[in-house]
């Protein structure tokens, strides 16, 4: 059974009933640097990186932990604890998109490609607005309004790759200001409230506005942002969106409710994937790129947390995340 463990993609890691490591796979001594001789017999919450962070140890079942690494990243995963036989614990780590995730050359490739396209698009640009303003061009109207929208198109998802290029990036670091959630969110909103008002929704802040957080406001307007205009666009004509942004215990919790169609339970872990779409069609229709969810995930991994998603066909959705406590703050 060991061995079956070291051959799986996960971190892998056995506790006894007083939550001792008992062993541990390979990932988990090239990852964190454990040695057997002074990990195993020694509690998981006293072990570095764990020993930093609130374990869900006390009950079988998923959660989120972001991990501070030594390097300064932070690493976030999803924490499954399975019941093991003689009162044993298996503790499961796994990154979100872990299995299709792309190797640091095939980011690279983005990064450079997304800037090089970037040159030929802008001339292209260019010269489209020239012929759109042509007297003689009035025959080509219609064919020069669908390359303009095509070419706007193009533009959004490179600029969408390019960000999350920036969000991959090892040295990457979140400045570190007070940012305003409130204030942030009632932008959010009002940039989306014309559309919300075309399709006849209705749009509610529930905000707690004496609660700030420690950040990037560029960052999380970026994720706000992505969070609320994807549930204005799914959420059918006439519905209803909640953003909620309040303190959950020791954790600040913001979350954007929808009462839409809900998301198929098999398509949910793969959302945060680039270019991942449930309904290919629609998603063309509405002008999206396939790149919002996974900058939205890129935002909140860098401020230590994680997108959760709780949807159900035909029940709505909400997605959320918790923001640790050390990066609260009070107004005033």
């Amino acid at each position: 059974m060991l061995d079956l463990f070291n051959a799986l993609p996960e971190m892998i890691l056995l506790l006894d009933d007083q939550f001792r490591v008992t062993w541990f796979d390979r990932l988990m001594r090239h990852s964190f640097g454990w040695k057997r001789k002074k990990t195993l017999g020694k509690p998981l919450d006293q072990l570095y990186p764990f020993s930093e962070v609130d374990l869900p140890l006390g009950r079988d079942g998923n959660a989120p932990i972001c991990l501070h690494m030594r390097s300064g990243a932070i690493r976030c995963f999803h924490v499954e604890l399975i019941s093991y036989r003689n009162k044993q614990k298996i503790v499961r780590l796994s990154e979100p998109g872990q299995q299709l995730k792309p190797e640091t050359q095939q980011r690279e490739f983005v990064a450079n490609a997304s800037h090089e396209l970037r040159t030929p698009l802008a001339i292209l640009g260019g010269y489209l607005e020239q012929i759109s303003v042509d007297d003689h061009a009035t025959v080509w109207s219609r064919p020069l309004e669908v390359m303009t929208l095509q070419k706007e198109r193009m533009q959004q998802i490179i600029d969408d790759m390019l960000q999350l290029s920036g969000l991959e990036q090892a040295g990457e670091r979140v400045r570190q200001e007070t940012v305003d959630v409130p204030e942030l969110l009632d932008e959010c909103l009002q940039t989306h409230a014309i559309l919300a008002k075309k399709r006849d929704q209705k749009l509610t802040l529930k905000l707690d506005r004496q609660l700030l957080l420690r950040g990037s406001t560029q960052m999380l307007r970026s994720a706000f942002s992505n969070l609320i205009i994807n549930a204005v666009k799914y959420t059918q004509k006439g519905g209803a969106i909640t953003v909620r942004w309040e303190q959950d215990g020791a954790v600040a919790q913001l979350s954007v409710q929808d009462n839409g169609p809900g998301i198929p339970k098999a398509a949910q872990k793969r959302l945060t994937e680039r270019f991942y779409r449930v309904d290919k069609g629609r998603s063309r229709e509405m002008g999206g790129t396939g790149l919002g969810l996974s900058i939205v995930q890129g935002v909140l991994q860098a401020h230590g947390t994680l997108l959760e998603i709780e949807s159900g066909k035909g029940s709505g959705s909400c997605f959320y995340a918790q923001f640790p406590a050390n990066l609260l703050l009070s107004r005033g």
